[in-house]
Parts: structure tokens; sequence; C-alpha cells
């Protein structure tokens, strides 16, 4: 009986061998179908990447008319990517740094080194920057380093690609910023709609969300000497922590021309101090974005094997041929707006002191502890805080100021006609990304969204990307003036040209 049980129990254990072996490699396969990429499945990889200069004291940091230097970093500077390859070869990328801008040359850099180790085609690399005030200025010794993070940033999202699935879609975010041209009259809200980018693995398990919206990052002012990404980036940590902290998570700027968190620029450009303007603040609008975000991101449906194709061309756009008023009139403006500052300045001595801008404070809420950093004490050991009508002077003298520069470049026989601007499309199944030049005002993007064939839900404009070209405003807005139009060598007819260009650009990859 024993020797008839052995046998039979040898062939059994061989059996189940050999069985489990065909399972093991028919799991290995499937496996390695999710690890290697199905022909219809597309590939993303995701970074980021410090780019906070080393070390983080004594650079010139850029936003607004800033004379300190930088003390150290409140939280880090990052660029940040995604790559994308479809199932038929198409490659792309989204590269975003937090710098408040660069020139063409460092756009350029950038997408040609990472063109040259990736293979993704140059004309296929989508380069932007945040536009954060708190940053170092992008150029001296901190330019290789800004360009060698930013590199990295491409190259290791390129390297970690892997199958996945993704999509484009709608967040709404009405109550966050305000149109700083019409903050008389309430700020009314400029653009209510953001853009969100889902990517999950082959399982849809999240695994990266980016959010576009536009808002300047200028809640820290000129007074802070610390490197920070502003309200963004405590959005960034929010949004971690409530869909997990691996998750990755960026930020990309969009039409911010006109968009503020509730100032002005021309107070920002005084350095008028308000208590608005300190990391509490950032936190709280930062902390705005958590939740619409998230519910957003549950809604979005991804795809395996999306649509990927990218349209890019370069457009020529017409600059400012003349100016409303002469050289010899906006001298005059300029030298009449001193002498009444001087008057008032005068006027202002002779009656009781004001408290300084310190003592004002301490009154309505306690100093942060990092007042030492966050204040540069140059810059209010003499001013007075509740001078509102000096304030409103030297606003005065300080656009008087911007109009003359502005009309002399316009008047310079070298001002260059139209300026040749390059702009990109990217599909991503039944959205798109469109690359925006400099700073857009936010109803020329709507106008671009509004006309765009995959919808205005489904359209991504991204701002100051591949290119600067500074604020470009809408034609009506050049009636009133002010900051962003003064300064402007755009011509008033320019955002008509950009919205018809760029809807024609997302058509070609519709």
């Amino acid at each position: 009986m024993k020797k008839e049980i052995v046998p039979r129990v040898i062939l059994l254990i061989a059996i189940l061998t050999a069985c489990g072996m065909v399972l093991m490699a028919s799991g290995c396969a499937g496996m390695a179908g999710f690890v290697t990429g199905h022909k219809n499945e597309i590939k993303v990889g995701l970074s980021e990447v410090n780019i906070t200069p080393v070390p983080d004291q004594g650079w010139p940091m850029v936003g607004y008319r800033r004379y300190g230097k930088s003390n150290g970093t409140h939280d880090p500077l990052m660029a940040r990517c995604i790559a994308i390859e479809a199932s038929d070869g198409t490659k792309a990328e989204l590269l975003i740094a937090s710098v408040v801008g660069c020139s063409r040359d460092t756009f350029t850099q950038v997408r040609k080194q990472i063109a040259a180790r990736t293979g993704i085609p140059f004309k296929n690399i989508m380069f932007s920057v945040t536009h954060t005030h708190s940053g170092p200025a992008v150029s001296g010794d901190y330019l290789p380093q800004f360009i060698k993070g930013c590199v990295e940033a491409g190259v290791k999202a390129y390297e970690t690609r892997s199958p996945g699935r993704i999509a484009i879609g709608p967040v709404d975010l009405p109550t966050i910023a305000s149109n700083d041209r019409r903050m008389a009259y309430g700020g009314r809200t400029t653009d209510p709609t953001g853009s969100i980018i889902k990517v999950e693995d082959p399982w849809g398990r999240l695994r990266g969300v980016a959010f576009c919206y536009g808002l300047h990052p200028t809640t820290l002012d000129m007074h802070n000497l610390l490197f920070t990404e502003d309200y963004y980036g405590y959005a960034i940590s929010g949004i971690k922590k409530k869909l997990g902290g691996d998750v990755w998570v960026a930020y990309y700027q969009s039409a911010e021309g006109d968009s503020k968190g509730g100032h002005t620029p021309e107070v920002s450009a005084l350095g008028t101090n308000m208590t608005n303007r300190m990391y509490d603040w950032a936190e709280i609008r930062g902390n705005l974005f958590v939740d619409p975000v998230c519910a957003a991101v549950a809604q979005i449906k991804t795809e395996s094997n999306p649509v990927v194709k990218v349209a890019d061309d370069t457009f020529e756009y017409p600059r400012r041929t003349a100016y409303p008023i002469s050289v010899a009139e906006a001298q005059r403006i300029y030298d009449d707006s001193i002498k009444r500052l001087r008057q008032l300045e005068e006027a202002v001595a002779k009656q009781p002191p004001y408290p300084t801008d310190k003592e004002e404070l301490e009154r309505e809420l306690p100093m942060p502890p990092n007042w030492q950093y966050y204040q540069d004490p140059s810059t209010i050991k003499n001013t007075r805080l509740g001078m509102r009508i000096v304030d409103e002077a030297r606003i005065d003298v300080f656009l008087a100021g911007l109009s003359l520069g502005t009309a002399k470049r316009v008047a310079d026989p070298k001002n260059p006609k139209s300026m040749k601007i390059e702009q990109m499309a990217i599909r991503i199944g039944d959205g798109v990304v469109l690359s925006m030049p400099g700073e857009i005002f936010t109803d020329l993007s709507r106008d671009v969204k509004k006309g765009s064939a995959f919808g205005p839900l489904h359209t991504m404009t991204v701002g100051l990307a591949l290119d600067s070209g500074g604020y470009m405003p809408p034609e009506r807005e050049f009636l009133e003036g002010r900051y962003a139009v003064l300064g402007s060598m755009w011509s008033p007819k320019t955002g008509e040209v950009f919205v018809k260009d760029s809807i024609e650009l997302i058509k070609r990859v519709h």
C-alpha cells in the first residue's frame, strides 16, 4: 500500500510544481506589461528638485523694488516636472520653476539640455515659472545653479516615467483672487475656474496632481527677505497632507496679469506695510485651495491611452509704436508729481507724529517671531503709517516715472514694431495645455478658453511660459492706464491678436 502511495504523492507534487511555475510565469508576464509599458498605455514621470540658492544668504531678490538681499529660506524653491510618453511614442514635458521670471535665453538653454539628454523634441518641452516675488534673480552666480536644477527636474521626470493614467479637468475657485484694477469696486473675481492634471498608476491609484490658477504670488512683499514659494507652497503642502504624503503635487501659474490677493501693485511698489502681507496670510490663502482641489481631483476620470499631440509655433505680436503723451509731457508730469509730494511731506511734518509701521502693527496683532527676518529695518526706520495722502502722492510719482520710462522706450528709433513669441499647445486626451508668454490679463485667457476647441473646462492656460514679454492687457484697459498698462510695451491690439492665434494653435492638436 505504502509503495503505491509514494509514487502518487511524487506525481502530485510534480504536477503542482509545474502548474505553479506556469502561473508564476504568466503572472510575471502580466506584471511586466505594467512595468515596461504596454503598447496601449501612456507613460508618465513626475519629479521635484530643490533649486533654492546655495548658500541661501546674500543673494539679490527679485519682485517689487527690493533693495535687501536674502536672509535665508522660509520654504524651499522647487522645480517640478511632468513627463509624458504616449503609446505612439509622442513625448512632451511640462516643467515649472519657482522664480519670478527668466530670460528667453535661459528658457532655451534649459529646454535644449533636457532635449539632448532625453530625446524629447525641444519644441515639445513647455517651460514656465510660478512668478513668486520672494525668489532670487536668475542671473550671475545663481544662473548655473538654476539651469542645473531645472534640467535635473526634466531629466528625472523622463527617466522615472512608467505606465499610468492621466486627464485634464476643471476646479472651481471663485473667491481666492481679486482684480487689482477693480480694488476700489470690491476687486471682482478674475477667472473663477482653474485646471487640474490628474495622474494615476495603471490600477487607478493616485500618483500626482498639478493645479493651475492665475494669482500673483505676492502675499509676502518687498520686506520679506526669506526665500518662499508664497501661498502656493502652503497649498501644495495642504493638498499632499489630504491626499497622502507620497502624492506628487505641483502648481502651475496661469493668467495673473491683473490677478492679486487683495492689494494693488502700486501700493506694493511703495513698500507700505500691511498686516495681510505676512506668512500667516500666505498660509490662509494657500489653504483655500486644498478642499476645492481635492474635491475636483476625485471627480476627474483618467485615461490609460489618451491622444497626445503637440503644436509649436512662433507668432509676431505688435508692440507699441505710439504713446498717449510725448516724452516732454511725461517729463513735466513726473516733475510736477515730485513737487506735489515734497509739499505734502512738508505739510505732514508739521502735524503731530504718526505711529511708526511697527507700532501700528503691534496694536493690531502680535508681531511674528521672525519679524527681524521678515522686515528689513532700513525700510521702516523713517516711514510712518497713516499718511495715506502722502502714499497717494508717492504712487503718482511712481506711475509718472513708469510712464516717462515707457514713453522714452517707445520714442526710441530702435524700438521694434513687433516681437516674435513662441507658443505651444499640448493635447492630453480630451484636454489641452496652452503656453502663454509673460503676464497675460485674465480676460484674454478666458477668451481663449471660450474659443478653445476643447471647451473652457478642459483648456489649461499656463502663463510666463517659454518667454517673458511683460504685461499684456486687453485693449479696453489701455483707457485707464495704471501700473500694468503704463509699463506695457505691447500694442493695444496685441491682446486681440494673441487670442486669435492661441485659438488657432489649439485647433491644430484637436
